[in-house]
């Protein structure tokens, strides 16, 4: 037994095989590169791990199951991407959050104290990675020591962790896996990244997130740091109202107007531009008569305005009546079904004409279907000039692949979907290099590494989807959205319907989508600039540390706020809830040299500033902050005077 920092000298992961578990240890497979170690098993099974080493103690890996005889090969269960165990004598302590529910409990904070015998197991709803009741980034505290790890499987796994007296055993991967290989198959294992550290587990938190950005993100893809949308789009505040002809061209480009005045860097088109509409026509690629020469007109006029051009896509759900359904609805490889009857809606006791599926899910594990899919979106964005290409994916794939699977072949439909999902959009950066893809699925439902390798979650939640409302306290919820989120990864944002601080700052991380109502003739243009200019102040220090210096919590008795830190500079964002008492609370600044003076900027609830400087040694000891209204907000920016 070690430490759990020797990785190419330990158990890392684990399969199942003819029912005899399977441990890969680097050091006791046969090394063909650097990186990858392999291993043959009966029946031409070969297993190969891939193993990197990224910064320090920060490591990657992931392995693939081959099938390189002629027979089929023996049955194969439990894909364990991840299976470490490493020794303890003290408590241990579980961190995550919870997946994206599109409500209060949202990216909720989850925390237990594990002595002997206790153990945690989580896993998301429905076949997506991030749905609801889990998040696929986890931390753990055992002696003196931590780690951060995020698994990569934008599907249906499950993570458990058991302590059993002087050790704490970890495992996560593909959940209910049970098949066997036809000659020539191959299927993975979700991958790993893992960071481990010391006694601090924020600090450990710190070096993830940086090797997060690093190799996992926008960052690592792009070779440098790249900032995420700002953006107008105003598809959920127009769409459904049929005074503003929101289908049209005439009117996307007001609204391409109204976002170069705004000064934001992208303009988004949403689900608007398709025939028969959102959601009925979703798996329809011909376009509304409002568009009579598709989208180019509109994305030139962004072009024009020096603004990148975003477009939204629901590419694996197809909804009965649509052109794709008709075109594969007599191919059950092509066009998956549910059966027509969910278990889900069976527990719910839903009418029986509630429990008729509308929808079939186009098979990314097919290679044609891949293939066709692939030319048709390349084609879209080459003819319309798209920027941005966002996807979106709104109902849970889980039932389907299980539905598809066949007798000893559980799980098999899901590995190779997950398989082709990446391949596909793989293929789309292969063909743009510069295209950024928007992870959407219902919001933030399906945020993994694997995801965040080759997109960003510019939606986290569809929270967003409605303006904050005294039963909808959707501002309050985003603070805590980032206060959850950002322990782990640097890139994510979501909306704001209002440029007014305390709602805007809510939702502001390095991007923002403004959902502002810019068509109304009465619109205050100057206060929406405002509220947009004030982006360019925190965007910078987001590829910094991340401090909460608050809780979560959907109190409106509280205050909620959080510090990043970048060197010698960052920000605090501060809010005083509606319900609270106190206009001054005291915080302790993270960061700061003792030695050192500070400048710090305050910015107000009405964006009017105040310069001040303060020493590093008043600084550490707590800094006073005043927030005379309720509900109310404090952007402080500092930096280090030389």
């Amino acid at each position: 037994m070690n430490d759990g920092r020797n990785v190419l000298n330990m158990t890392i992961a684990s399969f199942v095989y003819e029912d005899k578990k399977q441990l890969l240890n680097p050091s006791k497979m046969k090394q063909l590169k650097n990186n990858e170690y392999v291993k043959q098993y009966d029946k031409g099974l070969e297993v190969t791990l891939t193993v990197k080493n990224l910064i320090d103690d920060s490591w990657e890996w992931v392995f693939w199951l081959k099938n390189t005889g002629s027979t089929d090969t023996g049955q194969i269960k439990c894909i364990r991407g991840l299976d470490i165990t490493t020794s303890c004598k003290g408590n241990v302590v579980f961190r995550s959050v919870k997946g994206d529910n599109c409500g209060a409990e949202a990216f909720e904070n989850i925390e237990k104290e594990m002595t002997t015998g206790d153990s945690v197991t989580i896993c998301p709803k429905g076949g997506r990675s991030s749905n609801t009741s889990a998040f696929p980034y986890f931390d753990l505290t055992y002696d003196d020591k931590s780690f951060v790890c995020g698994i990569g499987w934008s599907g249906q796994w499950d993570a458990a962790v058991d302590r059993i007296e002087n050790e704490v055993s970890v495992s996560a991967g593909q959940t209910n896996c049970d098949f066997y290989l036809k000659p020539g198959e191959s299927v993975r294992s979700s991958s790993v990244l893992i960071t481990f550290g010391g006694a601090d587990v924020l600090k450990t938190c710190h070096l993830f997130r940086n090797v997060h950005r690093q190799f996992f993100s926008l960052a690592g893809r792009f070779g440098g740091d790249v900032d995420q949308p700002i953006s107008l789009q105003c598809f959920d505040r127009y769409n459904w109202d049929p005074q503003y002809a929101y289908s049209t061209e005439e009117t996307q480009i007001k609204c391409v107007h109204a976002a170069a005045a705004l000064g934001v860097d992208t303009y988004w088109v949403d689900a608007t531009w398709f025939k028969n509409g959102f959601p009925n026509g979703v798996g329809n690629y011909e376009f509304t008569p409002g568009f009579p020469e598709e989208m180019i007109n509109v994305s030139n006029e962004a072009h024009k305005n020096n603004m990148k051009f975003m477009m939204w896509f629901e590419v694996e759900r197809v909804h009965q009546g649509s052109d794709t359904f008709a075109l594969y609805e007599n191919e059950p490889e092509k066009l998956l079904s549910d059966g027509n009857e969910s278990p889900d809606d069976r527990e719910a006791g839903l009418p029986e004409d509630w429990k008729k599926s509308t929808n079939r899910l186009l098979n990314l594990g097919n290679d044609d279907t891949r293939e066709w899919l692939t030319n048709i979106i390349i084609g879209f964005i080459d003819r319309n000039k798209i920027d941005v290409y966002r996807q979106d994916f709104n109902f849970d794939p889980l039932v389907y692949w299980q539905h598809a699977d066949v007798t000893d072949r559980k799980g098999i439909t899901e590995n190779k979907y997950i398989i082709g999902f990446y391949k596909y959009w793989d293929s789309l950066l292969q063909r743009f290099p510069k295209l950024l893809i928007d992870n959407c699925n219902s919001g933030g439902r399906r945020i993994d590494i694997e995801t965040c390798k080759r997109s960003v979650p510019a939606w986290r939640s569809d929270t967003a989807c409605r303006p904050p409302k005294d039963d909808y306290p959707v501002s309050e919820w985003h603070q805590n959205q980032t206060i959850g989120v950002s322990r782990y990864i640097p890139y994510h944002s979501v909306s704001s319907w209002y440029e007014t601080a305390y709602h805007f700052r809510s939702g502001a991380t390095m991007g923002i989508s403004c959902v502002f109502d810019v068509l109304n003739d009465d619109y205050d243009m100057e206060t929406g600039k405002a509220a947009v200019a004030e982006m360019a102040l925190m965007k910078p220090h987001w590829k910094g540390d991340f401090y909460p210096l608050t809780e979560q919590s959907n109190e409106k008795t509280v205050w909620s706020g959080y510090q990043l830190v970048n060197e010698n500079a960052g920000f605090c964002l501060l809010f005083r809830r509606e319900n609270n008492e106190d206009t001054e609370k005291t915080f302790c600044i993270n960061g700061i040299k003792e030695d050192k003076n500070y400048s710090l900027t305050f910015h107000d609830e009405n964006r009017k500033i105040t310069e001040k400087t303060f020493s590093g040694s008043t600084l550490s000891k707590g800094l006073p902050v005043t927030i005379p209204q309720k509900p109310g907000s404090l952007l402080i920016t500092y930096k280090e005077k030389k």
